[in-house]
């Protein structure tokens, strides 16, 4: 297990304390932490087999920890960061469902049911 990943689930164990200020924090070093390894190798992960399942991983984890920060921006009341990190994990997983599930959940929050429901919508047609 890797240093981000004992980040993460530090980061969720407060978040299940209700400590949602200090998880956030938290998950704001992980993304970051994850987009500078992004931004350093996203060529060399994607050469050969070997590193494409290290860059799968990498985003993988990614997108769990914007999930969590997106979770944790709503229990703070703050959707409009929550939505934020709801679209950066559709943009890192487009063909992922978690993504459009947070969408809707931050929609939904909001009252924006139509919103909600085009999120669903659209999410199921794109994982199908």
């Amino acid at each position: 297990m890797d240093l981000q990943d004992r980040k993460l689930k530090k980061g969720i164990l407060l978040f299940k304390e209700t400590k949602y200020i200090d998880s956030i924090r938290i998950f704001r070093d992980v993304i970051r932490a994850y987009k500078l390894e992004f931004s350093k190798q996203k060529e060399q992960l994607l050469k050969n087999d070997n590193t494409k399942q290290e860059y799968k991983f990498l985003t993988k984890n990614f997108v769990n920890a914007s999930d969590c920060i997106s979770a944790a921006y709503l229990k703070i009341d703050q959707p409009e960061n929550a939505l934020r990190y709801a679209k950066v994990m559709i943009r890192y997983q487009p063909f992922g469902c978690k993504g459009y599930l947070r969408l809707s959940k931050v929609y939904a929050f909001t009252g924006q049911n139509e919103e909600a429901y085009s999120s669903l919508r659209k999410g199921y047609w794109k994982i199908r």
